[in-house]
């Protein structure tokens, strides 16, 4: 805007190139980032593949113009994934894949119990991980568990709080919820996917949420063997900071990311939300991609606070500017 000249970034120089893009409604969030999106497609070809996470059901035409397909997780879709699913890492040892396994079900698990900020007990975590690997254990090395072996082994279990566990995963196994119950008959293996996650209400969102990260780690594990980047976008990323053990998961998965080849850039209108959470402050501050659309006055205050921003930098993202324009902070160019 300044210099009426191209600005151009190659997220692929950064140190570490995992990002946020940040803004009020409407301000051009979602169109950079599909923008971006189809970028990777045309730079990089076979060499990349892009997936996105879409609570809003708007990336279906973008996928299917890079060539790619649209996975939508509803009731009458037919498309299912399956949770306990491991067969794109099944060159990862046993101890590892379990291990993950078990942090994602302590991450679903506390998305669906968890009231408030208050987290999962030491008791129930130590039910799920017990239940999580004892299911695997049934499968045998020919099987993946579904959810239901999850839930009867909860029935199984000595402890009333497995019950609990259980009643609170019950929609999920029986009933109009119950298409998480199943196998896996989808394949994140086009060059650009998009998982449509529309058609959830708001309290399956996050469930649908995490159970799309983790078919996305599988894809990265395979992606980084075959010399390929994975890079994902996360519409509405803030819906993964509700939950300590949610946050917990999610940190895990970024930090892993960063060391397979993971591009990933989370995308939210609340600023400030995100940035009241120590664990997401820190994640801002340790990637090396941030774009910043316009932001509500609240907002502006907490970037001018946490990047130290001039007040020139910070009349680039206040109430006056259109939608997309903005800042972009990349590494230590701003």
């Amino acid at each position: 805007k300044i210099t009426n000249t191209l600005a151009i970034l190659d997220r692929l120089s950064l140190p570490s190139p995992m990002g946020f893009d940040f803004g009020t409604p409407g301000t051009g969030k979602s169109n950079a980032q599909k923008s971006v999106w189809l970028q990777v497609r045309m730079l990089y070809g076979d060499k990349a593949q892009g997936i996105w996470i879409d609570p809003t059901g708007e990336g279906r035409p973008v996928a299917e113009a890079g060539g790619g397909v649209s996975i939508r997780l509803a009731a009458d879709s037919g498309q299912f994934m399956n949770p306990f699913e491991t067969k794109d890492v099944e060159s990862l040892n046993e101890p590892l894949q379990k291990a993950f396994k078990v942090d994602a079900f302590l991450a679903l698990s506390a998305s669906m119990m968890a009231e408030g900020n208050q987290g999962l007990t030491q008791a129930e975590r130590s039910i799920i991980a017990r239940c999580v690997e004892e299911a695997y254990r049934r499968a045998g090395d020919e099987g993946t568990p579904v959810l239901e072996d999850f839930y009867d082994l909860l029935l199984e279990q000595p402890e009333a709080a497995a019950r609990d566990i259980a009643l609170r995963y019950e929609r999920h196994v029986k009933g109009s919820f119950s298409f998480f119950n199943r196998r896996s008959n989808v394949a994140l293996d086009a060059p650009m996917v998009n998982i449509d996650l529309h058609d959830l209400n708001s309290d399956m969102k996050v469930f649908g949420m995490l159970t799309a990260l983790e078919q996305v780690r599988n894809r990265m594990y395979q992606n980084f063997a075959e010399k390929r980047t994975t890079w994902l976008f996360i519409d509405e990323v803030q819906s993964l900071f509700k939950h300590p053990a949610v946050i917990a998961y999610f940190e895990s998965f970024w930090a892993e990311g960063r060391k397979f080849n993971l591009i990933a850039t989370g995308i939210t209108q609340n600023s400030t939300y995100m940035l009241a959470h120590e664990d997401a402050r820190n994640m801002v501050l340790n990637s090396d991609f941030v774009l910043l659309h316009k932001q509500s006055a609240l907002d502006r205050k907490s970037w001018v606070d946490l990047l130290s921003l001039s007040a020139a930098e910070a009349g680039y993202i206040d109430d006056t500017i259109k939608a997309g324009e903005g800042l972009l902070v990349a590494g230590g160019v701003r």
